[in-house]
Formats: C-alpha cells, sequence, structure tokens
C-alpha cells in the first residue's frame, strides 16, 4: 500500500479539472431539493447509520440461529480445515449466509469443538485460508471495530500515513462504531497507547499542530449528534457565520469554524449546510470556500470533501469508492473488502444498486466482480452483495 503523505494546508497547485467540485455541488443541490420528503422520516432511530433513513444491508443471516445451529457451524468449520486440505466452499458457504451476530456465536462455539485442546477460529483462518480470499474472511469474524483498528494501524505503520485510510474511517463511522474501535484497539493491537494518542502523536509528528490534527482528534471523540432532522434556523446561523468570517478574512476563525462544525455537527447538519451556505454566500460555494481556506491539496481538504461527499448522498459515496477499486489494470482488493465488509450489514443494498445505475457502465456490480475476482473469493464476494 503507498503512504500518501502530503503537507498540510498549503496552497499547492494541482493539474486537477473542475468535475469533481460540480458534481459534489449538483448532489448537494439535488439532496436540498429533496431535504423536505426525507427529513419527514428522520428520526432519532436512524442515529445508528448515516443519514438516510432507507439504509438496507444484503447480509440477513440465518432465521431462528440458536447455540446449537452455532455449534453445528463450528464443527463444519473445523473439518473444513482439520488435516491436509482445507474445504474453501464450505467455509464460503457459512461465512457468506451468517450476519455479525451469528458469526461471533460461532467464534464463541469454536473453542471447544476438540476435545483435546482450545481452539481459537482467526487463528485457524490465518493458518488455513490464505490470499485475498483470507483476507476476506478473517474481518467479518472479528470482533466490532476490530477491522477498523487494524486498518488505521496499517495506515500509521512505517514512515508517513495512509491518509485515505484514516480519512474514509474517521470521517464515515458513527460515534458507536469509533468506539467500537477504540476498545478494539486496546484489546487487541496495542494495550498501552489509546488509539485517539497514537493518532494524535502521528499526525503531530507528520503535520504539526495543524488543523488536519485536531480535526482527527475530534473525530475520534465520538461526539457528533445522531441523524435527525437538522435545525434551520442553526444551520443557516453556521452558513452565515463561515461567509462572515470568509468575508473579514479571518482565515483561522474561519479555518477553526470548519472544523468544528465538520466534526460537531450531526450528518444532516452537514448535508443541509452545502446547500444554505450557497444561497447565502455571493462568492463561494462549501466545498470553494473549503479549497479556498485550506489549500486544495491539503489532508484537511481532503477529510471535509469527503465528508461531504458522505453526507450528501452516502450511497453514490461508496459506489463510487467500489467503481475505484474494480476499474482500470488491476484491482485494488484492499479497498474492496474494506467497503464491502463494512456495509454489507448497513446499506450495501443501496450501494450495489447505485453502483449499476450511475458507475456499471451498462453492467451490473456481479458483472465486475465476476470479471476482476476468482474462485471461492469472488464467489464469497457476491454472497456478501447479496448475489445468492
Amino acid at each position: 500500500m503507498d503512504k500518501r503523505t502530503q503537507n498540510t494546508d498549503m496552497h499547492e497547485p494541482l493539474n486537477k479539472t473542475t468535475d469533481l467540485l460540480s458534481n459534489i455541488q449538483n448532489q448537494a443541490m439535488t439532496a436540498m431539493s429533496n431535504l423536505t420528503s426525507v427529513s419527514e422520516t428522520w428520526s432519532a432511530e436512524n442515529s445508528w447509520g448515516q443519514p438516510f433513513p432507507n439504509a438496507r444491508g444484503t447480509i440477513m443471516g440465518q432465521s431462528n440461529y440458536t447455540r446449537e445451529n452455532a455449534k453445528e457451524d463450528a464443527m463444519r468449520l473445523r473439518k473444513a480445515m482439520k488435516g491436509l486440505g482445507t474445504d474453501k466452499a464450505t467455509i464460503v458457504d457459512i461465512t457468506g449466509h451468517r450476519n455479525f451476530e451469528q458469526r461471533r456465536m460461532i467464534v464463541k462455539e469454536y473453542v471447544n469443538v476438540d476435545e483435546k485442546e482450545k481452539r481459537d477460529l482467526l487463528y485457524d483462518f490465518k493458518n488455513d485460508v490464505g490470499g485475498d480470499l483470507g483476507n476476506l474472511v478473517l474481518p467479518l469474524y472479528m470482533m466490532p471495530g476490530e477491522f477498523d483498528a487494524r486498518l488505521m494501524e496499517k495506515a500509521m505503520r512505517g514512515i508517513g500515513n495512509d491518509v485515505e485510510v484514516l480519512n474514509e474511517i474517521l470521517c464515515t463511522r458513527t460515534n458507536k462504531e469509533i468506539q467500537e474501535m477504540k476498545l478494539a484497539w486496546i484489546q487487541k493491537i496495542d494495550e498501552k497507547q489509546k488509539l485517539e494518542d497514537r493518532v494524535a502523536t502521528e499526525t503531530k509528528k507528520f503535520f504539526g499542530i495543524t488543523h488536519y490534527h485536531t480535526l482527527c482528534v475530534k473525530l475520534l471523540e465520538a461526539r457528533r449528534p445522531p441523524c435527525i432532522t437538522p435545525d434551520e434556523k442553526q444551520v443557516r446561523a453556521d452558513a452565515e457565520e463561515l461567509n462572515g468570517l470568509l468575508t473579514e478574512r479571518s482565515q483561522n476563525d474561519a479555518k477553526a469554524k470548519f472544523v468544528k462544525i465538520f466534526t460537531e455537527r450531526s450528518w444532516p447538519h452537514i448535508r443541509a449546510l452545502v446547500g444554505v451556505f450557497q444561497n447565502v454566500s455571493e462568492k463561494w460555494t462549501l466545498d470553494g470556500a473549503i479549497c479556498h481556506e485550506f489549500g486544495e491539496s491539503s489532508n484537511t481538504v481532503k477529510a471535509l470533501r469527503l465528508l461531504i461527499e458522505f453526507c450528501t448522498d452516502p450511497y453514490d459515496f461508496w459506489a463510487k469508492r467500489l467503481r475505484d477499486s474494480l476499474k482500470g489494470i488491476g484491482t485494488d482488493d484492499s479497498k474492496l473488502i474494506r467497503i464491502i465488509v463494512n456495509r454489507c450489514e448497513i446499506d450495501l443494498g443501496n450501494i450495489v444498486e447505485t453502483f449499476g445505475q450511475r458507475y456499471g457502465e451498462s453492467k451490473n456490480l456481479k458483472n465486475w466482480i465476476e470479471h476482476d475476482a476468482s474462485g471461492f473469493y469472488a464467489q464469497l464476494l457476491l454472497y456478501l452483495c447479496g448475489y445468492n
């Protein structure tokens, strides 16, 4: 994995077109036009996910799944990996048709599948299932937050930081998911140093005490309000204050306000702010104002832009990243696995549909996966995407 390290908050010109900027703004305005109908269905109960309440996953699991079922699956998995060779078909079948809770039940029951010794399912997977299939199977059985914690550790390992992965995880996870990740970090990766302390140290070391450092630390505090209908008065107040700070050229104040809003406001609030700011400001779009203040190539801009895209249309956000993982020469399997594992029980059904409508180039996601992957790895990907 290449490390993507650049100096933050510096105004470095990029040879990019304005397509991304226009696309973000168009999506934002479309979302705003639908704000009234969508907001009618927002409620505190939707705070578990993302701005849209119609999210649907692709892995439902088995109905009426009991401890006895979990024991049976544990025995089947042990048999699949015992002795010479590995029965990957059984592993893929079980893994692709059980939800997270059921897989965790299997992990617990697997400990006692042998009379003579205790066994660890993840340890056996590591020894018996390698390659891309192993990389896909393992995180599906990990404790809550562990996969994200391991991704964060890998992103900060060695020289430099993988800002793409850091931003994706920190900007798109719920408060609960961030708290689970921090707990898993202590239990599975580093019991001496908290995740937030490691991130603070890494971002300070490579970027200094910048707004990006502050942004990452504040996101890890996991204090984002729930996804309820945004307060129109507060949205307008934020838009007017930001516009005033930009007009007065109070750059440090404007930058601090951007960080505050994007870490302390709900995702629906940020989505609404995109459209309201456009109406309030005579000079800037919200995206344009961010680029002007922080420098278009800075890591802060990358994170704030990511948040705008995610808040505006989360299904498009993930569908586009799926396309990027599959398009071109070779497949970015790490990104593909990261997205599918994280979203399969949240909103992958919506993402798959959006992919086919906007990014499939007359093909659906199933066609793309079958073209780019093969064997049991491809089969499990298809199961996780709802193609049973």
